[in-house]
């Protein structure tokens, strides 16, 4: 098990990017360029690309203003103050607000958001109404549930195992991407 969570987090130190769609740190250069009304970000190899290229034309202007000022605030909400209000941005269709703030709170190392982000992306527990992604999508879905797993939520690695079931028999159909995975598991 101790060998598990530390490849758990060599995975994550390595090959994870935590970097925030969507949200410009300050000091950082971000490119001035918007995508053009209408216009869909590259095609990409992966959904997180997908994701981050086109948060701006998906909304997300409420979130990004709430952790700016959780940011800026000598005293942040609480995480459960955000959670509530990213749940409320879920009931209300408004899904990138919603994705934005579990990021955010995962970052700031909070589990049950992780668990969300994880199962919006597992084909198994996604739901299409309150899900960001287009799709299932396999890499999300093992991406989250490590780092929920990495902030103590024990039904991850349970998620992790029946997750790697799924995707060896889509790797065993000719799913690349779950080839792929696979590889790095």
């Amino acid at each position: 098990m101790v060998v598990g969570i530390i490849g758990l987090l060599a995975w994550n130190i390595f090959f994870v990017d935590w970097d925030e769609p969507g949200i410009a740190k300050p000091g950082s250069k971000v490119d001035e360029k918007p995508l053009a009304q209408g216009a869909a970000a590259p095609a990409t190899e992966t959904s997180l690309a997908e994701e981050e290229g086109q948060a701006d034309a998906r909304g997300g202007e409420e979130a990004r203003s709430l952790i700016a000022k959780a940011r800026q605030a000598a005293e942040p909400p609480q995480a459960a103050e955000i959670f509530a209000q990213a749940e409320e941005y879920s009931r209300a269709g408004k899904k990138a607000d919603a994705y934005l703030l579990h990021f955010y709170l995962v970052k700031q190392g909070h589990g049950p958001s992780a668990m969300l982000l994880a199962e919006m992306a597992d084909p198994s527990f996604r739901n299409a109404s309150t899900s960001f992604l287009d799709a299932p999508d396999f890499t999300q879905a093992h991406k989250w549930y490590v780092q929920a797993l990495i902030l103590g939520q024990e039904q991850a690695e349970k998620r992790l195992t029946d997750l790697k079931l799924r995707v060896k028999a889509a790797a065993a159909g000719g799913d690349e991407n779950a080839r792929r995975l696979l590889v790095g598991w």
